[in-house]
């Protein structure tokens, strides 16, 4: 958590990257493009499969969380993919945005 230029984005690539190395499965995405994906998934009725394949990963790193102002629908669905993921895959945010928001 950061403002602008601090390092947040360089920080959660060099996570994934050692990770990576370590051998584990990364995904690197911004927090919008993980949610436009969703939400075309859902139109197209292919939710379920692109939820598995987020839960696979060993480390999810979504960034750019803060710039993003999803509706209910793209709240419901991050929460789903986080839902999936929690307690057995680790998931990294980078966001600009204090940790109250």
């Amino acid at each position: 958590m950061g403002d602008s230029g601090t390092g947040k984005s360089h920080l959660l690539i060099g996570v994934g990257i050692a990770i990576a190395e370590a051998g584990l499965s990364v995904r690197y995405t911004s927090t919008s493009a993980l949610v436009n994906e969703l939400a075309e998934a859902e139109a197209g009725r292919r939710l379920s499969s692109v939820i598995a394949r987020y839960s696979k990963v060993d480390l999810l790193c979504l960034d750019e969380f803060g710039y993003l102002n999803p509706d209910k629908k793209g709240d419901k669905l991050l929460f789903q993919t986080f839902t999936e993921r929690e307690e057995c895959k680790a998931t990294a945010v980078a966001t600009n945005s204090p940790f109250a928001e």
